[in-house]
């Protein structure tokens, strides 16, 4: 990956050398891109705006976030100060000028949650400078059962995309770099099409979701994201369709059903909430009891850092809740597994006195026992020590056939 023209002016040059500090984003540096011409499409798409009180008629501004700036030579008025622009033009643009001589962001949490809808890859790598990516999610072509529903989480999968969720509120660079890892999967797509010889049509190449626990105006405003009430809800923001890039505001996201696997993301007040809703769902809900494990072993992994701060003192009583109720399923689970286990054999041997051997029939009939209450199991085994095998099937039958009523 190369760039074709990177300009430091001096000064700028001697202030990033060898410094050790942070660079103030004004010193950050932009992207100009100089195009013999540019759509509306192009250009909307983009979200690039004219700005007339300090540049000339073809001059494209977008929002300040992405420092990036476009500059459609066809339309530049025909001055000097367009001169040495107008020579990068084409045709009749630059036919009158040549009498002039002149002439290349951001785990396990989550990868439990989305594992079921398709290939989930954790830090992956992309070309040039090694940035790893937090989550690249491909979608299944089957979707899994209607069992495992995320909500707003869910919608996000419907094809390929980048996740990166942020602790905290992300910085404009911090969102520009995720760009950069979008921009580089995409350019890695787009090169293997063509080896192959084919084209990736723009709705398939991948987007990139910002998960964010919160987002502050002027970053909301510096990439010209967006609310979209029609097609989403409250709390997520779409950019302008070029850049195919998106945030979500967790603290901003309504309290329903819905939102509940983002705002577990969330932080202070808006997590708290969520873990206790978690804690709340069905025990048969297999997406809660991944997310309880998982959360669960953050909370282990942060009590045995050293030098905890206030923040992460606050998470671990925010966590406890969650932690308590997957220890207390998890020896439930230990429990009834150690009484099915005892049952299993227990059954197991009078079968096997009472009739020399267990085939297929009596086996089925120890697994349909194992689940019994403590009443029915004691009811059922006086009966098995005097009923004839025949006598055994058609009782199991007839009970199963009551479960099933």
């Amino acid at each position: 990956m190369c760039v074709e023209v990177i300009f430091f002016p001096s000064g700028l040059q001697r202030k990033i050398k060898g410094n050790q500090e942070s660079i103030n984003e004004i010193y950050l540096p932009n992207l100009w891109i100089l195009a013999t011409s540019a759509s509306e499409k192009l250009i909307n798409s983009f979200c690039f705006q004219l700005d007339r009180e300090n540049w000339v008629k073809g001059v494209y501004i977008s929002p300040v976030g992405w420092k990036t700036n476009l500059i459609a030579i066809n339309q530049l008025p025909i001055i000097p100060e367009t001169l040495w622009l107008r020579i990068l033009g084409k045709g009749k643009t630059q036919k009158n000028m040549t009498k002039q001589p002149h002439d290349q962001f951001a785990k396990q949490y989550l990868k439990e949650l989305l594992s079921p809808f398709g290939e989930v890859e954790i830090s992956r790598e992309v070309t040039g400078e090694v940035r790893q990516i937090d989550i690249y999610f491909s979608p299944v072509s089957k979707p899994p059962n209607s069992d495992l529903n995320l909500g707003v989480l869910g919608k996000i999968l419907w094809s390929d995309c980048l996740i990166e969720p942020f602790r905290n509120q992300p910085t404009l660079n911090e969102v520009r770099s995720c760009a950069l890892k979008l921009f580089s999967v995409q350019s890695e797509l787009q090169r293997e099409a063509k080896r192959n010889k084919t084209s990736i049509n723009e709705i398939y190449l991948p987007k990139l979701w910002i998960l964010a626990t919160s987002a502050s105006d002027n970053l909301i405003n510096s990439f010209g994201f967006k609310l979209d009430l029609e097609n989403w809800i409250s709390g997520v923001y779409i950019s302008p369709a070029g850049w195919k890039t998106n945030l979500i505001a967790i603290n901003q996201l309504p309290v329903t059903p819905e939102t509940l696997w983002l705002r577990i993301l969330g932080k202070g007040k808006t997590q708290e909430s969520a873990i206790l809703e978690l804690i709340d769902l069905s025990p048969e809900n297999p997406l809660r009891n991944l997310a309880l494990e998982q959360v669960s072993i953050w909370k282990t992994n942060l009590e045995i850092k050293q030098d905890l701060t206030n923040e992460e003192r606050e998470l671990i009583m925010n966590l406890s809740p969650a932690y308590l109720k997957w220890r207390e399923d998890v020896r439930q689970e230990g429990r009834q597994e150690g009484r099915q286990e005892e049952r299993k054999i227990v059954l197991e041997n009078l079968l096997k006195t009472r009739f020399s051997s267990l085939d297929q029939e009596l086996l089925e009939v120890v697994e349909s026992l194992l689940n019994l209450s403590a009443d029915e199991y004691a009811q059922i085994l006086i009966q098995l020590l005097n009923l004839s095998r025949e006598e055994i099937l058609e009782l199991i039958k007839n009970e199963s056939s009551k479960q099933n009523n």
